[in-house]
């Protein structure tokens, strides 16, 4: 019997270290997608103020590519 689980994406990025040009240059560069309904969570939370709180986790990892760090982005 095939069950269908309901899965929750989840808001994920990556960083890659970036080369110092300068420095004040970043150690690590990358993007995140945040999902809608990590966003509007987010959102939720406001108490009206004009920045928005949001917890960040990371994980260290390796491909062919080279080291990099998965992060999550999540509501407190």
């Amino acid at each position: 019997m095939n069950q269908r689980t309901n899965f929750r994406k989840r808001s994920l990025g990556h960083l890659r270290p970036a080369p110092k040009n300068k420095p004040k240059s970043p150690d690590c560069l990358g993007a995140i997608t945040i999902t809608r309904e990590t966003m509007e969570q987010i959102l939720e939370q406001n108490d009206g103020d004009d920045e928005f709180v949001a917890s960040i986790a990371g994980w260290r990892n390796t491909d062919t590519s080279g080291a990099y760090l998965t992060v999550e982005i999540s509501p407190r």
